[in-house]
């Protein structure tokens, strides 16, 4: 499923369950848009791994700067912070950024740990 919110998704439950299954969820969801944190929870607990779309992107001059501050105390690229992010949010976010044929550290966000905290969340 793509694009879903609670309600829809709750309504969408009721007949995915009794006629179909569905493996995971794709919204728009970055460290900028967090719209969708109580829905990732929800699936979450119901074992359904959510794909965020445009995990780079949406980021307003303050945020991006911001970002950029967490990433040099870091070491690291905000790309690599941005996509390290998600997946430590929650163990369901699975981030899949277009790849180039020989991805690189910086696609994949590997060697970063960030924190709540680095995120804006205390």
């Amino acid at each position: 499923m793509a694009a879903a919110r609670v309600a829809p998704l709750h309504r969408a439950s009721g007949f995915v369950g009794r006629h179909l299954a569905f493996a995971l969820l794709q919204n728009e969801y970055n460290l900028a848009h967090r719209d969708d944190d109580a829905l990732i929870s929800e699936l979450a607990n119901e074992g359904i791994a959510y794909v965020p779309f445009f995990p780079l992107g949406g980021f307003s001059p303050l945020q991006s700067a911001t970002l950029s501050r967490v990433a040099s105390r870091l070491n690291a690229t905000p790309m690599r912070v941005a996509l390290a992010w998600p997946p430590q949010r929650s163990a369901n976010i699975l981030v899949i950024p277009g790849i180039p044929k020989a991805p690189s550290r910086e696609f994949t966000g590997g060697g970063v740990a960030s924190s709540r905290r680095d995120a804006g969340r205390s």
